[in-house]
C-alpha cells in the first residue's frame, strides 16, 4: 500500500496565503457591499424627510454626500454598523490613507450618520463629536443602559429644516423630540459642555 505524499512546505505556505487571501477578499466585499445599502438607505431616507441630496464626482472627496437642509449645505459621510458589542452597536469613523487608519479632522466633514442596519436606526453625529475619534459605541432603541450619544439618536433637526415636504411616514422626524423647537446649529449640552454643529456652506440667493 502506497503512501500518502506529504505535500511540500512551499506549496502548504502557497495554499495558506491562497485562502487568508481568499477569506480577505470576501470580507472586503462583505464590507463594501454593507456600505453600499447603508448609503442606498440614506439616500431613501433623507429624501423622504425632505432633504435635497447630491453626490461628488470621483472618489477623492471624504464625504459620501452633501445634503441642503435650512440654507446651508453639509458635507455628509454615511457609516453603517452591523456588529454589536456588550448590547451596543460597535461602528468604525476612521478612514484609511497610505495603509494606515487616520481619525477624521474637523476641516474633512460636517457629520458622520451612523446607520444601524439590523434596527433601521440612525445618529446624526456632527464633526465635533466625530474628529480625533476611531470609533463609537451606539445604542439601539430600547438600550436600558447608559447612552451617551443619545442626543444624536434620529437628530435630523440638526441638518437644518428640509427643502420639501416629508413622506406622510417620516413627518415630524426633522423636529426636536417633546415638541420643543430647536436651532439647528445648536446642540444639547453634554459632558463637554455646549457644542454648536459645524457653520456648514451658506447658499447664496443665486443659488437657492
Amino acid at each position: 500500500m502506497r503512501k500518502a505524499k506529504a505535500a511540500s512546505p512551499r506549496r502548504t505556505r502557497a495554499s495558506r496565503e491562497n485562502s487568508a487571501r481568499k477569506a480577505a477578499q470576501a470580507r472586503g466585499l462583505g464590507i463594501t457591499r454593507r456600505g453600499d445599502l447603508g448609503e442606498v438607505a440614506f439616500v431613501h431616507k433623507a429624501m423622504s424627510l425632505g432633504y435635497v441630496v447630491a453626490k461628488p464626482y470621483g472618489q477623492m472627496h471624504r464625504y459620501d454626500f452633501m445634503v441642503e437642509g435650512g440654507k446651508k449645505l453639509w458635507r455628509v459621510q454615511v457609516k453603517t454598523s452591523t456588529c454589536m458589542r456588550d448590547g451596543r452597536y460597535q461602528l468604525c469613523v476612521q478612514r484609511i490613507t497610505h495603509r494606515r487608519t487616520v481619525a477624521y479632522k474637523k476641516s474633512e466633514l460636517d457629520f458622520v450618520l451612523a446607520y444601524l442596519m439590523p434596527v433601521k436606526t440612525w445618529y446624526i453625529l456632527p464633526i465635533s463629536v466625530v474628529a480625533g475619534r476611531r470609533s463609537f459605541l451606539l445604542a439601539p432603541p430600547g438600550f436600558r443602559g447608559k447612552n451617551s450619544w443619545a442626543e444624536y439618536l434620529e437628530a435630523w433637526h440638526l441638518l437644518g429644516k428640509p427643502h420639501g415636504p416629508a413622506e406622510p411616514m417620516y413627518r415630524g422626524h426633522s423636529q426636536p423630540r417633546g415638541g420643543a423647537r430647536m436651532q439647528p446649529t445648536t446642540q444639547a449640552v453634554g459632558k463637554r459642555g455646549k457644542q454648536q454643529a459645524p457653520a456648514g456652506r451658506k447658499i447664496s440667493s443665486s443659488e437657492s
